[in-house]
């Protein structure tokens, strides 16, 4: 007997008759989507099951949730959770990688990038930034993929490992978890190009939700590994470029954070996925990834939550200190600067949450200093100002 609420074909393989199988997977291809592809001499397909449904009920009802919590941020609020979730991103993508960085460091050149030596991490951390000042552009063909990649990767692919084909590699490549060989990356060239080809059809198309969608394009891009290094952090970026098209900043800039928290799960769909056994059904990499679309939304509202209260217990404190009109609106943006970032916020952005010129806002600064209830930290060029909440 087939179970609904399952959304693997894989692990369907293991408790229906063989009969049943391909009845099964015969009736999935009729009501789903095949795709022009073929993978180990099968179709590619997909069917939405109605686990899958119900997933996609609840990421409609916890987006609704995310927007009404994100509306009710002030605007400094907002861009230092957006600030912060990328952050988060850069590290996390990094740290899945190899590649050494530290969250300070990713700070530092979000906020200054215009004074930043170049090293193995400007080039991504710049793309990022960017992503976040321009904002969505679609992708239209493979020599945008190229480009993009060129851009992304600039100085951390030794010259061993850099594109040797028309636009993508030439030669085969093992695809691994980091421990255990998954499968070859698709080869010749030829084939990587007609994989991409659906990848961005996929993408670009409007037949599915936003979340099923990254995810099939997402799996296929990793699958057919187009580049001999930095597949993944292309496809994490892709992740996060065409949620920025419909979905909020900040969950646009959580993918990676929760790929990374879950990798053992993420490697786990892809190497079911692309068992024979499954049989190409793409729901299989679908359910898991929609599971971290979840765990996405259900963090920041919590997050949000969570420091919206802490702001609150805060600044209820600040009538006890006997502060003038200017300190205290000074110390309300203080404490929630210093809640929502984890390094503070800078003169500039005290200046525009209060609508004042710099010169007052130092004025009320150097007050409070004197009352020692501001820290300041230098980052780099920058100095940022949190409350000193250990003094009362």
């Amino acid at each position: 007997m087939v179970d609904k609420k399952e959304t693997s074909t894989y692990r369907r393989f293991f408790t229906l008759s063989s009969a049943e199988f391909d009845a099964y997977v015969a009736q999935s291809k009729k009501e789903g989507t095949v795709f022009p592809l073929r993978l180990n001499g099968e179709d590619v397909f997909y069917h939405r099951t109605e686990a899958l449904s119900d997933s996609l009920i609840l990421l409609t009802s916890l987006e609704g949730n995310f927007h009404m919590l994100e509306q009710s941020l002030s605007k400094m609020a907002q861009e230092e959770l957006i600030r912060s979730c990328l952050v988060e991103e850069i590290y996390q993508t990094n740290l899945i990688e190899g590649v050494h960085s530290t969250r300070k460091e990713i700070f530092r050149l979000l906020d200054d990038f215009a004074h930043a030596k170049k090293d193995k991490i400007t080039s991504i951390v710049n793309k990022y930034r960017l992503l976040l000042k321009q904002g969505f552009s679609q992708i239209l063909n493979l020599e945008d993929i190229r480009h993009l990649y060129d851009a992304l990767m600039e100085g951390t692919i030794i010259k061993k490992d850099q594109p040797d084909g028309i636009l993508f590699r030439k030669d085969s490549v093992a695809v691994t978890d980091g421990v255990e060989r998954l499968h070859e990356g698709l080869y010749p060239e030829e084939r990587i190009d007609e994989a991409l080809r659906v990848v961005l059809s996929i993408l670009n198309s409007k037949d599915f939700t936003f979340y099923e969608r990254s995810a099939i394009a997402h799996y296929l891009f990793e699958y057919a590994h187009p580049f001999y290094d930095g597949n993944g952090r292309m496809g994490r970026y892709l992740l996060s470029l065409y949620a920025l098209e419909e979905k909020p900043k900040a969950f646009a800039f959580r993918i990676a954070a929760t790929i990374g928290e879950r990798k053992g799960k993420y490697y786990r769909a892809f190497k079911e996925c692309q068992d024979i056994r499954n049989r190409n059904d793409l729901a299989t990499f679908v359910g898991p990834m929609l599971d971290f679309y979840v765990e996405d939304y259900r963090h920041l509202i919590k997050e949000i939550q969570d420091k919206k209260a802490e702001v609150a217990l805060w600044q209820s404190k600040l009538p006890s200190l006997n502060l003038s009109k200017g300190e205290k609106k000074t110390a309300v943006i203080l404490v929630e600067g210093s809640i929502w970032s984890a390094y503070g916020v800078s003169k500039s952005v005290l200046a525009s949450a209060l609508n004042l010129d710099e010169r007052s806002v130092q004025r009320h600064l150097a007050s409070l200093e004197k009352k020692k209830l501001v820290l300041r930290q230098k980052i780099g060029r920058q100095t940022y100002f949190r409350l000193a909440k250990g003094s009362f």
